[in-house]
Order: C-alpha cells, then sequence, then structure tokens
C-alpha cells in the first residue's frame, strides 16, 4: 500500500481510536477500579490485608507486640491502637515507592510503614528499605537539625555546632556561587 496523506491519516485514526477504545476497557478492569466496584482493597488477600480506604483516618487494630505474643488471635480486653494511615513515598532510592505511615492518633507517633496499595508504581509491595524508614525516624544518631562546623575546628575533628535552617541555606548558597564564580568556562547564573 503507497503512503499517501490520506492513508496515514486513516491510519492514525484507526490508532487513536483503538487506544481509546482500549483505553476505556482497561480504567474499568483495573485493580483499583474492581476493588472500589467491589468496596475492597486490590492488594490480594493472601498477599497483604489494607484497610478500606475511607477508614484511613479511622483505623483500630491491636499492636504488633500484641499479634506476636498470641499468634494473631484477639482476646478480650485487648487495646486496640487508634491509627491514622497516612500515604506518604520512600526516599530510600529513586523509585520513590508508595508508602503508608501508620500514625497512633493518641501519641501521634509513627507505628509503622506499609505499601501504599494505591500507588501506581508500587502497588503496596515495598522492599525492606521501605519497611526500614520506621527505623531511620526514630534511630539515636540521626541527625534532626542542620549542623555547622565549630569555630576554630578543622575538617575532620567532628566538633559540631547547631545552626539554623535559613543560615544553612545561606552558606550553602554563597559557597556554590563563589564554586561557579571560579569555574573556568563561568556560568550564566553566577552573575545574576
Amino acid at each position: 500500500m503507497r503512503t499517501t496523506r490520506r492513508n496515514f491519516l486513516k491510519t492514525v485514526a484507526a490508532a487513536v481510536g483503538g487506544a481509546a477504545l482500549v483505553k476505556g476497557a482497561v480504567e474499568k478492569t483495573t485493580p483499583k477500579a474492581v476493588a472500589e466496584e467491589a468496596n475492597l482493597t486490590f492488594t490480594p488477600q493472601h498477599l497483604d490485608y489494607y484497610p478500606p480506604f475511607d477508614k484511613w483516618n479511622d483505623w483500630k487494630e491491636p499492636s504488633g507486640d500484641y499479634w506476636k505474643k498470641h499468634g494473631g488471635a484477639l482476646r478480650n480486653g485487648v487495646k486496640l491502637i487508634n491509627y491514622m494511615i497516612v500515604p506518604t513515598v520512600c526516599s530510600n532510592c529513586e523509585a520513590a515507592c508508595g508508602l503508608t505511615a501508620w500514625v497512633d492518633k493518641d501519641e501521634m507517633v509513627v507505628r509503622k510503614f506499609m505499601g501504599n496499595p494505591f500507588h501506581t508504581g508500587s502497588r503496596g509491595r515495598n522492599c525492606a528499605k521501605g519497611y526500614a524508614t520506621l527505623s531511620q525516624m526514630y534511630d539515636p544518631d540521626r541527625i534532626p537539625f542542620p549542623l555547622k562546623r565549630a569555630p576554630g575546628s578543622k575538617r575532620g575533628e567532628g566538633k559540631w555546632v547547631r545552626t539554623t535552617w535559613d543560615e544553612a541555606l545561606k552558606t550553602i548558597g554563597e559557597r556554590m556561587r563563589e564554586v561557579i564564580k571560579k569555574a573556568k568556562n563561568g556560568n550564566e547564573y553566577a552573575k545574576k
């Protein structure tokens, strides 16, 4: 078949129309759409369980320690933790998988991280790095505020003083500007 303008336009129109039909069919059969229709989450039950999305702001379940001690069986008089489930993203690698932070509403402390079943990339599954986010949050060696080298100390001595975010960002900006100005080819941004 000879490629003419008319044949080209027919082919493009058919492709666009076909794509639109497929998109409509796919949207109606995505796990999320099926889960919403059945009022369930779309993670297979034999893999994980996630509360329904409409209950993410007020979800109650026993603590993990209780489950470990009693093999998952509920007993009378168990204190349930009132969770607020907050969608977030893992920052441990460039994949940025979806996580949910399970915040204890009584103490306003994150108790655990789980995969986000509505994240289009990870779909509720995460590697060990994602689950390790909790350890990073409460690590005693974590640096929760900016530090700068103590006056009079030398590089490598490990002497630090606390500084403000504004001062830290200003210092970093000034140093970056100096480096750019000293560059051989120059940089138009340094001239501003």
